[in-house]
């Protein structure tokens, strides 16, 4: 760009403005049209100096700024989109797990599923399959070698979820609770060890193990869900008043969520 003459834009700025001024110098006093002429002078000086061209190229640049991070915003947009997706699939097949596991049945994904698996509870029609006992030559959970706190607990978890290993699962969880007496995991090692004894057919400590957790943790998440598997360990120790009791609390206390609407399922059945 030659630094004599000033940019196209600018210079299709200065024209308008010149001819606009010129104009409306033939309706006000010549004393007016004089200092109209005096201005558009020093803005062509200005012009010539350079500075409305560095103001222009600062604009211009801006603006380029700006696209490149509209660009940036649409694409981490994107990727968070993704993430999304990618955690409601993973909360599906985790949802379909527990909903497999509290049936009694191995958990298998199913194509196409956009709707969590109905709880198969005992009373019903099926009859559920009981959790595959410890393998007689897997080591002893107790061999495990020390971890912290959020091992320890995935440990046991998966010793329940992935391994269908109630036993061992039961005996992880103890220890767990035994050593992490303040852990914030607690909550949910109570609802998967009682869990563990209801896949197991041992109801009377499956009811043990819900009711110190709703006992103790009344706000936590696994609260509504200890309280719903409260009402279906009532149904399999034959005592239906207090299932129908605790199902009806289950439906009051948290009526949008998927706990109710399983407990109203299970009230039909029982009324």
């Amino acid at each position: 760009m030659n630094a004599d003459r000033p940019t196209s834009g600018f210079a299709a700025v200065l024209g308008a403005a010149a001819g606009l001024l010129f104009c409306l110098l033939p309706t006000v006093p010549a004393s007016a049209a004089g200092t109209m002429e005096q201005r558009l002078a020093r803005l062509e000086r200005l012009l010539d100096s350079g500075v409305l061209r560095d103001l222009l190229d600062r604009v211009e640049a801006n603006e380029r700024e700006l696209r490149e991070l509209r660009d940036q915003v649409e694409r981490l947009t994107h990727q968070l989109d993704r993430e999304r997706l990618r955690q409601r699939d993973l909360y599906r097949d985790l949802d379909r797990r527990v909903q497999a596991l509290e049936g009694g049945a191995p958990a298998m994904p199913q194509a196409g599923a956009s709707t969590p698996a109905e709880v198969s509870e005992p009373g019903a029609a099926t009859t559920p399959q009981p959790l595959r006992p410890a393998a007689p030559q897997a080591p002893p959970v107790a061999a495990a070698p020390p971890q912290d706190e959020m091992q320890a607990y995935r440990q046991a978890r998966d010793l329940l979820l992935e391994e269908r290993r109630p036993d061992a699962a039961i005996a992880a969880f103890e220890r767990f609770l035994q050593n992490h007496p303040q852990s914030r995991y607690r909550a949910n090692a109570l609802y998967w060890m009682a869990e563990a004894y209801y896949g197991k057919g041992d109801y009377e400590r499956a009811l043990q193990g819900f009711q110190q957790l709703i006992e103790q943790f009344p706000a936590s998440d696994k609260a509504a869900d200890a309280k719903l598997k409260l009402g279906y360990t009532y149904i399999a120790l034959g005592r239906r008043d207090e299932a129908l009791r605790v199902l009806q609390e289950v439906v009051d206390q948290y009526p949008a969520s998927s706990v109710a609407r399983l407990a109203r399922q299970k009230l039909r059945q029982l009324r």
